[in-house]
């Protein structure tokens, strides 16, 4: 066989797909029939994507400069490949080159797109290439084929270019994500039971004081909590009868957990004749042994027959002696005025806590597992002349009378202790040993180590002979992160049906494109991708990332990098081959890499908040066309004030490769009223017609997070006479609609607030403790208490801030200018 490359080759030109390597470390030479360059192509391309340095034939001039070259790189080469297919056979340029490489003892890996069999190779080339041992195409799948060649090419010293992960790490960051499956969110919602008139200062204080420790307590441990206060919610055309089956359905809708007000007014007795229908009277087969019970002692009966977890908070009246007679009326049964009717009621209020009290007894004795729990507390309280009751303050009703006259809103309830400690303390304690009674295996608290960075080796062809390694940031925590704030962004909203029906057709369909949902600030992005996300969480190949919650989402890289590391993790996975270096490597060989991941089945990937991410636009751009078995859906806010934003946005919404859906405002009543009335369902709530026909009829209204802001005010309001007021507030822009809120907690909070504020401002990202900790410093009080104060300031903020162990994230553009402009 005629050795002398130089003076046999035949000349051809063929269309190249990168420059081919021409520089000082190892590399492999390819050879190929140009015939063949629409198959082989994509093969070196998926070589150098991984990193091997490649010498081909890249189509260079004819002649003996061009078989001279050819000569040069075959004969310093360390690795012979040859791809065989009937035109390689038929290929004098090729037949050459291998037997050049044969006789120059160059390791040789013939790589076979067509059966052995059917190739019209001679007697001499078929012995020579049998005893070679070659790589079949046509035998293997994709991910078969690509460990085979990356085998085949480590054995002659060539070390692919992604990352590979010992089997041991792989399976502890495997159990480290799969503990976050172990006990999965639950809700608790606590029902606020008792008389209304009369509980407003412990209502508020348990909104204030005691729900933020206790959300902050659950939300640690994977508990969603929320609570029930109907101090409005009933709406006035229901009759008496429809008034009891609403709390008696909420009641059920909370069980079983369940917390009472008990003081010295009891309250309306319902006539059963006249307030009772027989359809409630069947459905509620109990409710004919409640007549003569007032309407909170016919709840607190309910509550004991569907209920396991009962806590009963009972004012002691030493503060009546410090009480008007027109608060007295509020406060006691004194509004009755006939001393008899007073003295029944009194006498009624009493039998009903001896009543409780041996229950609760009888209770006690039973078996652990057999028993309700139930909790009785006596607690404390002073009467404070200068405060005021806001709920209390006169109010024009529809007939243009007042409800209240004007001394009666002064003073208020404070101090609350139980046996000498904060009633706030008592009531955590009982609400948490419940909630672990019904949960145990929400005990722990779900932490995770801040960092798993793992030594995983990097083999780099391009680097030389030696193996290198580098360390790969892979959090597991910030898996966690992501996952609970899809989660909790899934809770208290309601979305439109419209786009989700869009964005499941789209999953379902044979469409290649990217998924790009756009809308303007508060037309419900995160809420739908986060129910899409949260929906399609059984499903193995689901990645979803919330720009800027986590630091594994708080770059284009970081972002794909921990998605890469999750698949393999997931898939049980030790190799990447195309994992991407940097940024450049990343925007490269991003369409292989889609292509390995695609490997591990079907696949969808959900970003969110992509507007966050610097250079998103060219990202948007360079997915040509997706992998059959890929669905990748990206939103991206619209900012109408940033012309040059705008037009590069719709020119990437233009692209062929965008599947573009635009969330646009909602523009009937009905929608409003639909996404207004199941918000307020989730808390026992309802508008009547008029309250909600005002609150649609607002300029911002088409917006569903003017709408949430709003709404998330109402639920804590505890006055249905000045709800019409309250919602007139209101009318202003989204960034004056949060405003309302800050100065709302500027009047509760005061200094605690504007220190909080003032220290965000300055940067958003500060965690509540440090926070707590600075203003402890600033105002000279106890980091217990500034802790308190900013945890609650927080909650009341919670459906637009979220916090977690990198600190806080205002979800919100406009919040951020509504502080900046208030406290900046």
């Amino acid at each position: 066989m005629n050795t002398n490359i130089t003076s046999r080759l035949i000349p051809g030109i063929g269309r190249h797909p990168f420059p081919a390597y021409r520089g000082s470390d190892k590399y492999i030479f390819v050879s190929y029939a140009h015939k063949d360059k629409d198959i082989v192509f994509p093969e070196i391309a998926r070589y150098q994507y991984m990193k091997y340095n490649v010498w081909y034939d890249e189509g260079i001039s004819p002649g003996n400069e061009w078989k001279e070259d050819i000569a040069e790189h075959l004969t310093n080469s360390d690795l012979f490949i040859i791809f065989l297919t009937k035109n390689t056979a038929e290929s004098e340029n090729c037949r050459i080159e291998f037997y050049c490489a044969l006789n120059n003892s160059k390791p040789i890996i013939p790589i076979y797109m067509e059966d052995f069999d059917t190739l019209p190779v001679d007697d001499e080339w078929k012995r020579d290439l049998s005893e070679i041992q070659g790589i079949l195409m046509t035998t293997l799948d994709e991910e078969e084929y690509i460990f085979k060649f990356t085998e085949a090419f480590q054995k002659f010293g060539f070390r692919y270019g992604g990352i590979e992960m010992d089997e041991a790490r792989q399976r502890k960051l495997l159990e480290e994500l799969e503990y976050y499956d172990d006990a999965p969110w639950k809700r608790v919602t606590l029902f606020i039971d008792g008389t209304f008139i009369d509980s407003h200062a412990e209502r508020d204080y348990l909104l204030r004081e005691v729900f933020p420790e206790l959300i902050m307590w659950c939300r640690q441990r994977r508990i969603h909590l929320t609570y029930m206060d109907l101090r409005w919610g009933i709406t006035e055309t229901e009759t008496n009868d429809g008034i009891f089956k609403s709390i008696f359905e909420r009641i059920d809708k909370c069980s079983p957990f369940y917390l009472c007000l008990l003081g010295q007014f009891r309250g309306w007795v319902p006539d059963f004749d006249n307030d009772i229908s027989a359809e409630t009277a069947e459905r509620y087969s109990k409710i004919a042994r409640m007549e003569g019970m007032s309407a909170t002692e016919m709840g607190i009966e309910y509550a004991l027959a569907r209920s396991r977890h009962l806590i009963f908070l009972h004012r002691n009246p030493a503060y009546l002696h410090d009480l008007t007679d027109a608060q007295m009326k509020i406060y006691t049964n004194a509004y009755l005025e006939d001393e008899q009717a007073i003295r029944q009621s009194d006498e009624k209020l009493a039998e009903n806590y001896q009543r409780l009290r041996a229950l609760k007894e009888l209770e006690d004795r039973k078996p652990l597992d057999e028993r309700k729990n139930i909790q009785i507390d006596d607690y404390d309280c002073q009467w404070n002349r200068e405060k005021e009751i806001y709920e209390l303050k006169p109010a024009s009703m529809a007939n243009g009378t007042t409800r209240f006259d004007s001394d009666e809103s002064k003073g208020m309830l404070t101090n609350f202790t139980c046996n000498g400690q904060p009633l706030k303390d008592v009531i955590i304690e009982q609400v948490k040993e419940a909630i672990l009674m019904e949960f145990p295996e929400h005990m722990a608290v779900f932490s995770f180590e801040k960092e798993f960075t793992d030594e995983i080796t990097v083999e780099l062809a391009n680097y030389g002979r030696s193996q290198n390694e580098m360390e790969i940031g892979f959090s597991v925590s910030d898996i966690h992160i992501e996952n609970d704030f899809c989660y909790q962004s899934t809770v208290a909203t309601v979305q439109h049906p419209k786009y989700d029906g869009m964005i499941r057709k789209y999953l379902k369909n044979d469409d290649n494109r990217i998924c790009l949902v756009s809308g303007d600030e508060g037309y419900g992005k995160t809420t739908l991708l986060s129910n899409l996300a949260e929906s399609l969480k059984d499903d193995p190949n689901v990645y979803a990332r919330f720009c800027g919650i986590s630091k594994s989402s708080s770059d284009i890289y970081s972002l794909w990098t921990s998605i890469i590391v999750e698949a393999m993790v997931k898939n049980e996975k030790t190799r990447f081959y195309s994992y991407p270096l940097n940024y450049f490597d990343l925007f490269s060989n991003f369409n292989q890499i889609l292509n390995e991941l695609s490997l591990y089945g079907d696949t969808v990937i959900i970003i969110d908040g992509a507007d966050h991410l610097d250079r998103i636009m060219e990202f948007l751009k360079i997915v040509h066309t997706l992998p059959k078995n890929m669905k990748i859906i990206v939103s991206i806010e619209n900012d109408p004030q940033d012309e040059s934003y705008t037009s590069r946005l719709n020119e990437v919404k233009s692209g062929e490769n965008i599947y573009s859906i635009e969330l646009e405002g909602l523009t009937r009543d009905e929608e409003k009223a639909l996404i207004i009335s199941e918000y307020l369902d989730l808390y026992g709530k309802r508008l009547d017609d008029h309250l909600l026909e005002k609150l649609c009829s607002l300029k911002y209204s088409h917006n569903p997070l003017f709408l949430k802001i709003i709404l998330s005010e109402l639920i804590d309001f505890g006055s249905y006479d000045h709800l019409t007021e309250k919602i007139e507030s209101f009318e202003y822009s989204l960034s004056m609609a949060f405003n309302r809120i800050l100065e709302r907690i500027g009047d509760d909070y005061l200094d605690f607030a504007y220190h909080m504020f003032f220290l965000f401002e300055v940067d958003f990202t500060l965690s509540p403790e440090y926070v707590a900790h600075k203003i402890s410093r600033i105002m000279e009080t106890s980091d217990e208490e500034a802790k308190s104060k900013v945890n609650s300031m927080l909650v009341e903020l919670d459906d637009f801030v979220r916090t977690n162990e990198n600190g806080c994230i205002f979800l919100n553009r406009s919040l951020k200018n509504a502080i900046k402009k208030r406290y900046g």
